[in-house]
């Protein structure tokens, strides 16, 4: 329920970077396709063909047409269905009972933002404007049509956990010093606050990013920012199912997909503030900040895992939140617990509203 009600990140739009290219991509067991269409409107429909369910797309390539393997029924990339051959008998490519202006392909709701593009299954959630609102408010001085896509760059994990300790974990900064002591030394667990944005966000900021590798201070910066805010940033999970990270001088998109209930796949993706992410003399430089990210998520992968492998012991029953630190991981189950609950118990009403505030480390 709580995906197929949300908006899910599924892609880059750089991923469909001409027109007539087309994309396969399967989010909560849905397999989809997003095209860039001859007037390079990019749009997600089901990929699957009307006509006996065959899937259409198998792997990312271009096309002026969608033609399925099975019988050739062939769709406009508008999604419109065009040519049915032999449908009435050899040669004869029309017939009474199949009304072509009623079997085209079935589109996705679908929006744009950060270069990313997200879908709705349900077709019942928010206007997108509505959903990217609060974030895009926040970050008022992150002009995010700055950003470019790093080519080659990206990495695709696979690990056995659950999708939801990914989350839990990403949004506390708690784990820090026992998990992540290299990045601890220049973006110490201090520096960072916990955001509780409602059921828009949720997530942590840091005040003193300070990395020493030679990347730093190499990338332009978001130019609203003033010089004080240099080296601050946010890191966000975006329900349901993207994290975000957003500094000064780079952003990293991580789209999680749950494959099981004890295996997740996540798609990591650089962009950088205008030419920074093509400048040949800075490819040292890119390469160096996806290493320290690669770094990082790694750990946070292992400790995800060990946290898989000790929910099978009897000895654990729920555990404990330790409030100063993991108010945003409370507050990740309460959302979750909240969204499932709206959509199945129809006699569930007035559930309390989540929070919204920026909690900070006690002095």
């Amino acid at each position: 329920y709580f995906f197929r009600e949300s908006w899910l990140c599924i892609g880059l739009a750089n991923d469909i970077l001409e027109n007539g290219d087309v994309y396969p991509v399967t989010i909560a067991d849905q397999p989809l396709v997003m095209v860039r269409d001859r007037e390079s409107t990019i749009r997600v429909f089901h990929n699957v063909c009307s006509h006996r369910g065959a899937q259409l797309i198998d792997k990312h390539r271009r096309c002026a047409t969608i033609v399925c393997p099975y019988h050739a029924w062939s769709y406009a990339l508008d999604g419109e269905l065009k040519q049915t051959p032999h449908v009435g008998g050899e040669n004869i490519n029309e017939c009474k009972e199949i009304n072509k202006s009623e079997l085209g392909l079935k589109e996705v709701r679908s929006g744009i933002w950060a270069g990313l593009v997200f879908v709705n299954l349900s077709g019942q959630a928010q206007s997108f404007e509505d959903f990217i609102k609060p974030l895009s408010s926040r970050w008022g001085k992150i002009d995010v049509s700055l950003l470019k896509h790093v080519k080659n760059l990206g990495q695709r994990p696979i690990f056995n956990a659950n999708w939801k300790l990914v989350v839990e974990n990403f949004v506390e900064s708690y784990h820090l010093p026992s998990v992540h002591k290299s990045m601890n030394s220049f973006n110490p667990m201090g520096d960072h606050y916990q955001i509780l944005g409602g059921d828009s966000y949720i997530g942590q900021g840091v005040k003193g990013h300070k990395p020493v590798d030679g990347y730093a201070g190499k990338f332009k910066v978001f130019p609203a920012l003033n010089e004080e805010e240099y080296g601050s940033g946010e890191s966000m999970y975006f329900p349901g199912n993207l994290i975000i990270i957003c500094m000064s001088d780079f952003f990293f998109a991580n789209i999680v997909t749950p494959v099981s209930p004890t295996v997740t796949t996540e798609r990591i993706e650089m962009f950088l503030i205008g030419d920074s992410a093509t400048d040949p003399e800075l490819q040292y430089d890119r390469q160096q900040l996806m290493d320290m990210l690669s770094q990082v998520n790694n750990e946070d992968i292992g400790i995800c895992e060990s946290a898989q492998r000790g929910r099978s012991s009897d000895a654990f029953t729920g555990g404990a939140f330790a409030l100063v630190q993991e108010t945003t991981t409370l507050h990740f189950q309460k959302l979750l617990a909240r969204e499932i609950l709206l959509k199945t118990e129809p006699s569930v009403k007035d559930l309390p509203e989540l929070a919204i505030e920026d909690i900070h480390h006690p002095e």
